[in-house]
């Protein structure tokens, strides 16, 4: 009987059975040991270290000024521009509807309205982000006091306190290119502000072209159009965005279609 029992194939199965769970709860304990230890090996984390730094220090680094036009209007165009004269590409990545002032991003022109590669001899257009600058009222005014000049004959100079203004938006602006922008493989942007590209105010119009003025124009003033009071303000308005002569009435017209839609 003492033979038997011993050779019980019940019995001989729940011994396998405790065996079997006590080598595998052994095997997993171990395991589990072994990938803490690995993972917190000193020669381990260093070796990751030197992998990644070796890495960053593969990127190729490719800088970026941010250049600014002031505009009447209190309006300033911003552009990313590389070390060979290659524009910057204005994506939905850099989020700029978050950015304070943001107004939309819009297609360089020349003087007869065509617009420019972002590179020469590149099928793709130069981008400039347009933003609405708050300017304090008499800023350039105060300016030509101080320097004894007459302030009425002077206000198509751009102030110091404007261009520290501009400088702001540059700064941040720069900082979110430089996070968030397109990147080829193993490159890096950097950006900084580079430099207001006027001494006197431009018109918007010169710089993005009559269509794309006149959609800036709708978002800018949105709010006159909602309330129906636009009409009263736009013999003011108009010139400043737009050259002498421009028709008052048909630009209303066109300005209300474009906040429609």
């Amino acid at each position: 009987m003492r033979i038997a029992h011993k050779q019980s194939p019940l019995k001989a199965a729940k011994t396998h059975d405790k065996s079997s769970n006590k080598n595998s709860k052994l095997k997993i304990v171990t395991k589990e040991r072994m990938r803490i230890a690995h993972k917190l090996s000193p020669l381990k984390a260093a070796k990751t270290h030197d992998k990644s730094s070796n890495k960053n220090s593969k990127l190729k680094i490719v800088p970026h000024k941010i250049v600014s036009t002031v505009c009447e209007g209190d309006v300033v165009t911003l552009v990313g521009e590389a070390a060979n004269g290659t524009t910057a590409y204005l994506g939905s990545d850099l989020n700029l509807d978050e950015m304070d002032g943001y107004v939309s991003t819009y297609y360089r022109v020349d003087e007869e309205g065509n617009t420019f590669p972002r590179a020469k001899g590149s099928s793709y257009k130069a981008q400039c982000a347009l933003f609405a600058v708050p300017i304090k009222q008499n800023d350039d005014a105060d300016d030509d006091e101080e320097d004894g000049l007459d302030g009425e004959a002077e206000t198509d100079i751009i102030s110091e306190a404007t261009v520290e203004r501009v400088k702001d938006i540059c700064v941040k602006f720069a900082k979110n290119f430089e996070n968030n922008s397109k990147k080829w493989p193993d490159t890096k942007n950097k950006a900084t502000f580079g430099y207001v590209a006027n001494t006197k105010y431009s018109k918007l119009v010169d710089l993005i072209g009559k269509h794309s003025t006149y959609d800036a124009v709708a978002k800018l003033y949105g709010g006159y159009f909602d309330d129906g009071s636009f009409s009263d303000i736009a013999e003011d308005v108009i010139p400043l965005y737009f050259h002498d002569g421009e028709n008052v009435e048909r630009a209303i017209k066109e300005l209300e279609f474009r906040h429609r839609n």
